[in-house]
């Protein structure tokens, strides 16, 4: 009988503790998604930063994060202050694309590279970042 009631104790306390995690407030609007997209991105946490990026922005992040890997760890930890200090955001927004300035760093200024949303189809807001001409971009490659 004890280990049945343990082990009800221990399914709802995992229970518990995951559904924490769902009912934590998540981004819906472009001003919030550029501001969590900016804090995860300062802070080098990439796992959380690909939830609020299309799929052609989280490859880049991918190889971002391989290159960041072996930054000295007092380096990481004055990144995660800094983004800390993103809060606010302020977006003008065209269509399906937003474009948000972040502010702010520990100046007070705002970041200096704004940060581009698209409306996806099923109306979440996601980061993309435009790679312009670079090599292998599809949107270059039609140009010629």
């Amino acid at each position: 009988m004890k280990n049945k009631l343990y082990f009800v104790l221990l399914a709802l306390s995992t229970l518990l503790i995951f559904s924490c995690h769902w009912l934590k407030k998540q981004p819906k609007t472009p001003e919030e998604v550029a501001v969590a997209f900016s804090q995860a991105l300062g802070s080098l946490d990439f796992d959380s930063a690909f939830h609020y990026c299309d799929s052609s922005t989280a490859r880049l992040l991918e190889m971002m994060s391989s290159l960041v890997s072996g930054m000295p760890q007092n380096t990481r930890e004055e990144n995660r202050k800094k983004a800390k200090l993103l809060q606010t955001a302020t977006c003008s927004i065209n269509g399906d694309i937003a474009t948000c300035q972040v502010c702010c760093d520990e100046k007070g200024v705002n970041i200096p590279e704004p940060v581009t949303l698209r409306l996806q189809e099923d109306g979440k807001w996601l980061v993309f970042i435009d790679k312009g001409n670079a090599p292998g971009d599809d949107a270059a490659a039609e140009e010629e």
